[in-house]
């Protein structure tokens, strides 16, 4: 088969693509990152003898027995993904059990806690006085487990005006 050159329309476009590809490749736009934190504190720290009043209140103390660790909830803000592909923030809590020598000592587990569906946008899991994180401090927290509890995009301190519900990507 004979050799045909290109013809200068097809060459220009060609020339084109290809100049538009390394501009996409090399774009100066920062990748967009999840997990690094923002922020990060603390809220209150709640000795064992409240944790223990809390969960006799509530009858959970026949089941858990009592609190062998006081507990440090913290608030911390994290970069995440939104379901546009942009940067956005999200914030959850972390419970961290406080180490005293006695009936507190490391290392401690991690535990991911991921509530479900919220209707109130201001709610967070790092209210000390929420119920469902009173559950968390006492089952887990005030046991030895660090207790991470997301509040996900739209919620808390995230910047996001909707929570992107059942949105996989994000």
């Amino acid at each position: 088969m004979p050799h045909t050159p290109m013809r200068p329309p097809v060459r220009a476009a060609l020339a084109l693509a290809g100049a538009l590809f390394l501009v996409a490749a090399c774009s100066s736009d920062p990748p967009v990152s999840r997990g690094e934190v923002l922020g990060d504190r603390s809220l209150a720290v709640l000795p064992k003898a409240a944790i223990d009043a809390a969960t006799a209140a509530s009858g959970a103390q026949a089941l858990i027995g009592t609190a062998r660790c006081a507990v440090d909830v913290r608030q911390f803000v994290h970069t995440t993904v939104q379901p546009d592909g942009t940067q956005g923030s999200a914030s959850a809590a972390l419970l961290v059990p406080v180490a005293d020598g006695s009936t507190c000592t490391g290392p401690f587990p991690i535990l991911a806690y991921n509530r479900g569906t919220e209707v109130l946008r201001a709610r967070t899991m790092a209210n000390p006085s929420d119920p469902e994180t009173g559950l968390l401090m006492g089952f887990f927290a005030s046991q030895g487990y660090v207790v991470v509890a997301t509040d996900y995009l739209g919620y808390a301190e995230s910047r996001l005006s909707y929570h992107p519900y059942l949105h996989a990507d994000s």
